[in-house]
């Protein structure tokens, strides 16, 4: 787990519970409350569940 320090559109500062750390190429599990302006800044996203991925959707927002 983490602390949220802040949270942004575009980026979140956390911190790792005490006793944890990540290294460069981790993977960490975000829920944004909401994704309008992150999600135009990609091309597709993953629907997960759990930590399975179970589709992939096309994403094609330029001009908006």
């Amino acid at each position: 787990g983490a602390d949220v320090l802040y949270c942004s559109d575009e980026h979140v500062v956390f911190v790792p519970h005490e006793g944890r750390s990540w290294e460069v190429g981790d993977r960490v599990r975000l829920v944004p409350a909401h994704v309008d302006p992150t999600v135009a800044m990609h091309e597709r996203m993953w629907l997960v569940d759990g930590d399975d991925v179970i589709d992939e959707w096309p994403v094609d927002l330029r001009g908006w």
